[in-house]
């Protein structure tokens, strides 16, 4: 290419440029002005008629060797995970370990690399547990122990509060200093492959441990246990079971904590969500809280609330009680639809309300019952148009399964629709905002369209197939919308049984020649990694993916898998898979790779940078093509507040004295790549531009520009400056500099 060859503006389609090497082809450019990326999962846009390209995937139905960088270019980064769905699926689980969150991967004595979730609990999240915990019998002796000892053994069942009453020993003990906790989700990890890990315990600090599965215990492998702790200063909680012991006494070590009294977790609980609402549930004229104690003393005397406590006593179930009365208006006419929304007994109601009058489960169930609730509960939040038209595939499917007639006799929503979503003698179970333009379908309980879904594939035997051919039919023939939810509910079904949805429905997918179902994929994947315990099994075949021989499609599932919650967990093992897979001539004209790490780069920036640096010194031309690649994607991010107008880019390098300079040899390569340099000119002037309104950014970005285009760059760089210059401050001071 002629060096003096102006770059055309942003509004103008690009001609192609001659490939300077063979494995690349040729590019057309998109639009490239930094913006704020919408947020992820957002269907707020979406509309019966919207049949946009999809969002992570390629215009072409049918492309084996992805060539979505040069046919497509980028995309929008909105959409790249169902947000709302899994921020609901979070809700559903009530005890989450919480933001401060990491994913390890250990290698144990005996070869095996097994999954670690480590976490560590803020000052906030303990100052809040001060506040909700009720002490069990003998807790201070308990304390005494651990202090004395560095280890005890805590014998609880789930569902007793045997964590958080971990937590609160292990502070307790510490006195004052953090508290970390390591969860090994996967079974087949015991306590005696944990004795030789010489980083499991954290320094002074109060560590709590749980196994899915810890194997025998014995008072000897504790005293290993006890002289690691004591080693590094630290206080370590082993949560266990009773049938995870030698049958023998543990000894000094061995604590079985008795449950607290149900009404003062209540009292504790309630205080603490009508505090946190700053709701009055009194005739306040200011409310200032003081209303609050009457209120949980009137709740704990009613006949309904006694019962629960008595039959259901343990912590966890006291606190979803606790929950659901702050938000009672306190009518008695109200209490049963409050009580209806505590966990065990909403699936109760969902069994009730997917049942119908039915009593043999085993029977085909009524197809437009099953349609509507089904649809209701997978693609909630979305309009009731899309819920319609969702709907009636699903009741074609259901229909033609239980009839010889191809098509049903009636639509699947020609009235009655209430009635197929209520349960006599309770509240209505759906609410409608009045906000909403269009209207859009919503729960009372956020929880209650996982149960129904749950209900629907694990109660019922003839509710599977239907609903995977379903869902695989959305995904294959909807809008980018359809496809990502369908997508990401089968991700969540994948929590149920993961063998079979993998096999029918995330694989198939992966191997397609369309990426939109590649994508389809990867989203199902980001859903499924919210289960902690599936991330061994997602991680293996991902990796399986990346290393398949001679198969482009599963190279190209496996990038886009990365740019997911699963490379954000494991961003080593990610960036390490990623340079694999850009080595490869398969996906020379794929822009997976680099869209996963700019989506990477969200969360770890400065890995990613690093990364990229050496991607770019790499000896293989095509790994510095995709690093070229990966930079533009990630230059067109805007920043964070304070500085949301800057490139995401320069706005992470500001604070750091001469960390701009390390962005010269990447934007040096991006600019003179015959596929990526039409694209990093047009990034760079909508940088330039931005500048114009921001003296700070100006002075930042100007001297890091007159390093990039020193010689051979400053020939086209003088010509390309000139014609922007008509228009842009900053290319003009940068011009008389050059």
């Amino acid at each position: 290419m002629n060096p003096e060859e102006a770059a055309p503006p942003p509004d103008e389609p690009a001609a192609k440029e001659p490939a300077e090497q063979p494995a690349e082809p040729a590019v057309q450019a998109p639009p490239v002005a930094p913006r704020q990326a919408a947020p992820a999962g957002s269907h707020q846009a979406e509309s019966a008629g919207s049949h946009q390209a999809a969002p992570g995937g390629d215009r072409s139905a049918s492309n084996a060797a992805d060539q979505s960088w040069t046919s497509q270019g980028e995309q929008p980064e909105g959409a790249r995970s169902d947000h709302d769905f899994k921020t609901a699926i979070k809700n559903s689980k009530g005890i989450i370990v919480g933001d401060n969150a990491t994913m390890t991967v250990i290698e144990l004595p005996d070869g095996r690399q097994v999954t670690a979730l480590r976490y560590h609990r803020s000052a906030a999240q303990l100052t809040e547990a001060d506040q909700t915990f009720v002490q069990v019998p003998n807790f201070a002796e308990f304390v005494t122990t651990l202090r004395n000892e560095r280890v005890v053994y805590e014998c609880g069942e789930p569902g007793t509060g045997r964590r958080f009453l971990a937590e609160r020993l292990a502070a307790r003990a510490a006195a004052g200093q953090e508290v970390h906790g390591v969860h090994f989700p996967e079974k087949g990890v015991s306590l005696v492959d944990l004795a030789r890990q010489d980083d499991l315990l954290v320094p002074d600090a109060g560590v709590v441990l749980e196994l899915a599965d810890p194997g025998t215990v014995t008072p000897a492998l504790l005293d290993t246990f006890a002289t690691l702790a004591a080693a590094v200063n630290a206080y370590l909680v082993i949560i266990g079971t009773q049938a995870g012991s030698s049958g023998a006494s543990l000894s000094r070590y061995e604590i079985r904590p008795g449950l607290p009294d149900p009404e003062s977790v209540l009292r504790r609980h309630l205080g603490f969500a009508l505090r946190r609402r700053s709701a009055c549930v009194g005739s306040c004229t200011v409310c200032g809280g003081a209303c609050h104690p009457d209120f949980i003393e009137r709740a704990l005397d009613l006949p309904e609330i006694k019962e629960q406590l008595e039959t259901h006593p343990r912590p966890a179930s006291v606190a979803d009680l606790a929950q659901a009365l702050s938000c009672w208006d306190g009518e008695q006419g109200s209490l049963a639809a409050v009580l209806g929304r505590i966990r065990g007994r909403a699936r109760d109601l969902a069994f009730t309300l997917v049942k119908g009058g039915r009593k043999d489960t085993s029977a085909p169930m009524e197809p437009r019952r099953q349609a509507v609730q089904i649809a209701y509960a997978a693609f909630v939040g979305y309009t009731l148009a899309d819920v319609f038209h969702v709907g009636q595939q699903l009741y074609e499917i259901l229909w033609a399964e239980q009839n010889s007639e191809a098509d049903p006799d009636r639509v699947i929503f020609d009235g009655g629709v209430e009635e197929i979503l209520s349960v006599p003698d309770q509240a209505s179970l759906l609410r409608f905002d009045p906000a909403d333009r269009p209207r859009r379908v919503r729960f009372v309980d956020v929880r209650m369209p996982f149960d129904i879904l749950d209900v629907a594939w694990n109660d019922f035997d003839q509710g599977r197939p239907p609903v995977r051919r379903w869902l695989d039919r959305l995904v294959r023939q909807e809008r980018p919308g359809i496809r990502l939810r369908a997508a990401s509910v089968a991700g969540w079904l994948a929590a149920h049984d993961f063998d079979e949805v993998w096999r029918e429905l995330i694989r198939p997918w992966a191997l397609s020649e369309s990426g939109d179902l590649r994508q389809a994929a990867a989203w199902a994947v980001d859903t499924a990694t919210e289960e902690d315990r599936l991330l061994g099994p997602i991680r293996s075949r991902v990796r399986e993916w990346a290393r398949a021989a001679r198969n482009s499609r599963l190279h190209d599932a496996a990038a886009r898998a990365y740019g997911t919650r699963l490379g954000e967990l494991f961003v080593r093992e990610a960036l390490d898979d990623l340079h694999l897979l850009a080595a490869r001539a398969d996906l020379n004209g794929s822009a997976s790779i680099a869209r996963t790490m700019q989506r990477l780069y969200l969360n770890h920036p400065a890995e990613i940078r690093e990364e990229l640096l050496t991607w770019m010194r790499d000896d293989l031309y095509r790994i510095q093509v995709h690093a070229a690649r990966s930079l533009i994607l990630i230059a067109v991010l805007a920043g964070e507040a304070p500085r949301s107008q800057w490139p995401r880019l320069l706005a992470d390098m500001a604070a750091d004295r001469g960390g701009a300079d390390a962005l010269v040899e990447p934007w040096r390569a991006a600019l003179a790549g015959p596929t990526t340099g039409r694209r990093a000119w047009w990034v760079l002037h909508a940088w330039l531009r931005r500048a114009d309104s921001d003296g700070e950014l100006r002075k930042l970005l100007l001297p890091l520009c007159a390093e990039i285009f020193k010689p051979p760059l400053d020939g086209r760089a003088r010509f390309t400056l000139r014609q922007w210059a008509r228009e842009c401050r900053s290319a003009r001071e940068l011009l008389t500099s050059l």
